[in-house]
């Protein structure tokens, strides 16, 4: 199961799950930053850069035409973006790979979080690239199983194929069992929450559609941008109403809100 969360204040209302999203909805973009230098993680830039490179490598692959699901290749995208760095949900994924539980954080809409983990005697798990060994298993996903396959059993990779995922922010930790250490990794993401409930991307000619203030790189087919643009602030059509992602959480989930 991957589960939906922000990185937002806490709150002990019983009514948590609605008064979070609430505060998502008024302050969507307090909890990110672009960071270049995160120096306040166990993370090096030689990790970070694992991760990135790989989640990109992988939206290139599909924005290109070039991915094999089950046998069959996926079409190209038109609108993919490329991921870029945010030490905001470096610091909330490392802290919650801290803890060292196999579990999901508390769900919320427009951030997602893929968990990862390996486990074994030291000797065996120094070969391990974290980055591209985490990131590779979750884009499997859709390798053995296809695009139609449940939820639960290809969440990680849709998340990292969602075109409108524009941040990432990842890190690991090692737990120590009683027999075995487990290397376990976390990532999160955020997006600007424009899909269609069940669209991937938008099917067409690579980096056709580009969003406002991104321009399209020719040998990545990813959609890039010079700055660090966020998505405007606007009142949504019917067609990108923000709590239809927020309606089907409650379904899937059971939740219930005044």
């Amino acid at each position: 199961r991957v589960s939906l969360l922000a990185v937002i204040p806490t709150t002990t209302d019983p009514n948590e799950k609605w008064l979070k999203y609430k505060y998502f909805l008024d302050n969507p973009y307090d909890a990110l930053a672009p960071g270049d230098q995160c120096n306040d993680t166990r993370l090096d830039d030689d990790i970070r850069e694992e991760f990135l490179e790989a989640h990109n490598y992988h939206r290139s692959r599909v924005a290109r035409g070039l991915y094999v699901a089950q046998d069959k290749i996926l079409p190209p995208a038109s609108d993919m973006i490329q991921l870029r760095w945010s030490c905001d949900l470096e610091r909330a994924a490392q802290k919650w790979a801290d803890n060292c539980e196999w579990k999901h954080d508390t769900p919320l809409p427009l951030h997602s979080e893929s968990l990862w983990r390996i486990w074994g005697p030291e000797s065996y798990l120094q070969k391990f690239r974290i980055g591209v060994n985490a990131t590779n298993r979750w884009a499997k996903e859709f390798e053995d199983l296809g695009t139609a396959a449940e939820f639960h059993k290809i969440g990680h990779a849709i998340l990292m194929t969602y075109s409108d995922q524009f941040l990432m922010g990842c890190g690991y930790a090692r737990c120590k069992g009683p027999t075995y250490t487990h290397l376990y990794a976390v990532c999160r993401y955020f997006s600007n929450g424009k899909r269609k409930q069940g669209e991937l991307y938008r099917e067409g000619e690579p980096i056709s559609e580009c969003p406002p203030g991104y321009y399209g790189n020719n040998a990545t087919a990813l959609c890039e941008a010079d700055e660090f643009p966020l998505p405007a602030k606007r009142a949504p059509t019917v067609e990108e109403d923000p709590f239809s992602i927020f309606k089907s959480l409650l379904t899937r989930f059971n939740w219930s809100h005044p």
